[in-house]
C-alpha cells in the first residue's frame, strides 16, 4: 500500500508528458501489436501499432502522462509479452525480451 501511495504522489508531483520507447529485443520475433493502458484498466484497448510491424531491433515510441501503466506486446505467433504494473515518471525504454513472454521460464537478465 505504501508503494502505491508513493507512486501516486510521484505522478502528481510531475507535470508534462514522458516518452515511452519499446524496443524489440525478442531474438527474431516480429512484434505485431502494442498496448499501453492505465494499470487499473480491465481492457487492453486499441493496438497502437495499427497494422505496422516492429521487426527485431526496431522500436516504437509514444508520449504519455506520467502514471502507472500495463504494457503488452504481441508477436507474430500471438505470444504475449507483458509488463505490469510499470511506474512511468520519466522517459523509459522497455526492451521486450523473452523474459517478458507470459509463461516463459528461461534464465538470464530481464529486459529493461
Amino acid at each position: 500500500m505504501r508503494f502505491a501511495l508513493l507512486c501516486v504522489a510521484a505522478v502528481f508531483a510531475l507535470s508534462g508528458a514522458v516518452r515511452l520507447k519499446l524496443v524489440n529485443a525478442t531474438g527474431g520475433w516480429d512484434i505485431h501489436e502494442v498496448y499501453v493502458v492505465p494499470a487499473a484498466s480491465e481492457e487492453w484497448g486499441e493496438d497502437l501499432l495499427d497494422g505496422s510491424v516492429m521487426a527485431q531491433g526496431g522500436s516504437f515510441s509514444l508520449e504519455l502522462a506520467p502514471g502507472l501503466y500495463s504494457l503488452k506486446a504481441v508477436d507474430e505467433d500471438g505470444d504475449d509479452y507483458v509488463r505490469s504494473p510499470v511506474v512511468v515518471t520519466s522517459d523509459l525504454v522497455w526492451s521486450i525480451t523473452l523474459d517478458d513472454l507470459e509463461g516463459y521460464s528461461g534464465g538470464g537478465g530481464g529486459g529493461g
